[in-house]
């Protein structure tokens, strides 16, 4: 019998869907210098959906003494000339986002902000056979096929939208 609400068990019990997609998600977002990828998916609402059309952050580039950072943000023509503008504000946003003075400063780099229009869907090239050796292995504690199924595609789209 399906239930609509299965449990995932890992070896002691429940395991959150969270704790599995972190541990697909987490090595991508390293190396784009991300610790979590919550910055990509919230940019909308860290910069404001019209700054968020138009520009996309990169990479997170840490000092190597660990103080401050320097986002890198692709952004689309003149728009860059206005996030320029407003980059005190946009640091402001960032580090009360993260919660701490984690960005010093912002980098931008003018280069077309390419997205899907909503009918079209973007064609992904198939992960590299070490990524998804690393995926098939970290989803092998996954009980659920369904569940399993479900996660693959989903760090595989990941897999494919990571440009590195």
């Amino acid at each position: 019998m399906n239930s609509p609400t299965k449990s995932f068990r890992g070896a002691h019990g429940p395991v959150a869907l969270a704790t599995v997609l972190d541990k697909v998600t987490r090595p991508l977002g390293r190396r784009r210098g991300f610790a979590d990828a919550r910055l990509i998916s919230e940019w909308p609402a860290v910069v404001g959906a019209r700054l968020a059309a138009e520009s996309m952050p990169e990479r997170l580039v840490r000092r190597r003494d660990g103080s401050g950072a320097t986002l890198h943000i692709r952004v689309d023509g003149p728009m860059a000339l206005e996030l320029q503008h407003l980059e005190p504000q946009v640091i402001e946003r960032l580090n009360g986002f993260y919660g701490y003075r984690a960005v010093e400063r912002i980098a931008l780099r003018q280069a077309p902000v390419t997205r899907p229009s909503a009918g079209e869907k973007p064609v992904r090239p198939a992960p590299g056979k070490a990524d998804a050796r690393h995926l098939h292995e970290s989803l092998a504690c996954v009980a659920d096929p369904e569940l399993r199924r479900a996660l693959g595609g989903l760090g595989r789209n990941v897999l494919a939208s990571d440009p590195s």
